[in-house]
């Protein structure tokens, strides 16, 4: 029964987010497509700067609460109202710290338009911040469809009006347009979900519960957020904003797919096995299933995009994006990677294990300033700090991976790269296949997209029927039948 349980509660939850990111990568793409034709490197390079200075913010003002509300089985009225009350004050804090820095951050990157920027989205940290208590409680509650229509609505409303100002010349302020409405429209319809009432003197004794849990999730974040962003903060300063243009939109491009594959997920993760976290077994059969068939589409992507970065960057961003072909080619090795280990973080919450998550991070942000401060000598190079992140992603893939086998599972690691063996292989067959195309055919690049997509497609169903890894004829016909029936 419980094997059963978790199977559909993993199945629906996944069904849902699904919905809601497969049909919101296709607005995401368009709007994308038209505003990289509408607005310079430059513009989007500032956006980038603006929204991770704003998720600084956010981690101080969210502080950890979000995960262990979802982790903790019981918490009582009285407890969530005092969080969410503490999470008001939190977020104006924080709002009027990012305003007030706004100045700071235009001079040390020696660009004033980023001031004006930084004060316009520092609004959102209020939002998001006071979403915390709301939007913990629907994934505590498992409301997926709920948040699949949420988000599919936003998404497709915040495209068409960020579009509609980059027409009307708002310029890179049209790039605000979706990030501001998502925050202050999620959090009216969470707020009508689940109605909070705000105490003036909120009783701090009533964090206590999930302090321990959220203080190692609240370090965890912040040194994850450093480790995350230290390659665009330095390219932008110490290189140029416009070359971190052309390196953050390919890297945003090559996260489209990790997004809306892994974060249809994991989301549904860590609700799910938080039930299930004194059951760890249980816990780990389903996760190496999620990791196997995550290593054969992340494998399978890592090699489609490198093979068609040139088609995928002129298509879609046009030609003064061209320098950017190279930069998405090498990232395009760190899929496989950062699909299977953006699953872990969830997977450390529902075990409790966030003291062990903080050891990872910490490993992970000297690795990533190790490695940085080696480029930042020896090269300053986007083609370098490309080689060098995909290093850093496959160091923190393995010793994130052994901490969570071996001291949460109590398991050898070899379970997991056992799960790879297959995967890998099938890399390799269609890396030497699409590498012959390439080879011997030249063509028009719209062509040449979709005969290296259809033929990996194709070449992807053959090898999961020879092998017999996921039998999806058969699995069709039985879904029909029981259908029929």
């Amino acid at each position: 029964m419980v094997d059963r349980n978790i199977k559909q509660t993993l199945v629906k939850g996944t069904f849902y987010t699904a919905l809601a990111k497969y049909s919101g990568v296709i607005v995401s793409l368009l709007i994308s497509s038209i505003l990289a034709r509408l607005l310079t490197p430059k513009d989007f390079a500032s956006v980038t700067i603006i929204t991770l200075i704003i998720w600084f913010f956010n981690i101080f003002s969210e502080a950890g609460f979000g995960a262990a509300i979802i982790h903790k089985k019981e918490l009582s009225k009285n407890v969530l109202i005092n969080i969410y009350s503490y999470t008001i004050y939190l977020g104006l804090i924080f709002t009027f710290f990012a305003y007030y820095s706004s100045t700071y951050i235009g001079t040390y990157y020696r660009d004033e338009s980023l001031i004006k920027l930084c004060k316009i989205f520092s609004i959102n940290i209020f939002f998001a911040t006071a979403n915390v208590v709301p939007n913990a409680l629907i994934y505590k509650n498992k409301l997926f469809k709920f948040i699949a229509l949420r988000t599919l609505f936003f998404n497709v409303l915040g495209g068409i009006l960020g579009v509609t100002a980059a027409l009307y010349g708002w310029g890179v302020y049209s790039l605000l347009v979706a990030p501001m409405l998502t925050s202050v429209g999620v959090f009216i319809v969470n707020y009508m979900k689940y109605p909070m009432p705000f105490h003036l003197f909120p009783n701090l004794k009533s964090l206590f519960p999930i302090f321990s849990f959220s203080l190692y999730q609240f370090i965890y974040y912040i040194i994850n957020y450093f480790t995350i962003s230290m390659d665009k903060f330095v390219i932008g300063r110490y290189v140029g904003m416009k070359d971190l243009g052309y390196y953050d939109k390919p890297y945003r491009l090559m996260t489209i797919p990790i997004e809306n594959i892994t974060h249809v997920i994991t989301p549904v993760l860590l609700p799910v096995f938080a039930e299930y976290q004194n059951d760890k077994p249980t816990v780990l059969e389903y996760y190496l299933k999620i990791l196997h068939f995550l290593a054969y589409i992340g494998f399978y992507l890592s090699v489609l995009l490198f093979f068609t970065a040139k088609e995928l960057i002129i298509i879609v961003f046009g030609n003064q994006w061209y320098p950017s072909i190279p930069i998405f080619e090498i990232l395009a090795f760190s899929i496989s990677i950062r699909m299977m280990l953006s699953s872990i973080v969830s997977v450390y919450q529902s075990m409790g294990a966030t003291k062990l998550l903080l050891y990872t991070g910490i490993i992970a942000f000297l690795v990533q300033t190790t490695s940085i401060l080696i480029w930042y000598i020896f090269s300053k190079t986007l083609i370098a700090i490309a080689w060098t992140m995909v290093g850093i992603f496959v160091i923190n893939f393995i010793q994130s991976y052994m901490v969570l086998f071996y001291c949460v599972f109590q398991e050898p690691i070899n379970k997991l790269f056992r799960q790879l063996y297959s995967p890998f292989l099938f890399a390799i067959l269609l890396f030497f296949c699409l590498y012959g195309i390439n080879y011997v055919i030249h063509m028009e690049l719209f062509l040449s997209l979709v005969i290296k997509v259809l033929f990996s497609g194709i070449f992807f169903f053959i090898y999961l029927r020879l092998i017999g890894e996921y039998d999806i004829i058969k699995k069709v016909f039985l879904w029909k039948r029981k259908k029929c029936q």
